[in-house]
């Protein structure tokens, strides 16, 4: 799933994508 805006101090493992979008790694969760 991907999220428009999220601050990486709230979920780490968050990877951003070359359109500015941000997503969760699940490698993370």
């Amino acid at each position: 799933m991907k999220y428009n805006v999220i601050p990486s101090f709230y979920i780490k493992g968050i990877i951003r994508t070359e359109e500015g979008k941000y997503y969760i790694n699940a490698t993370y969760t």
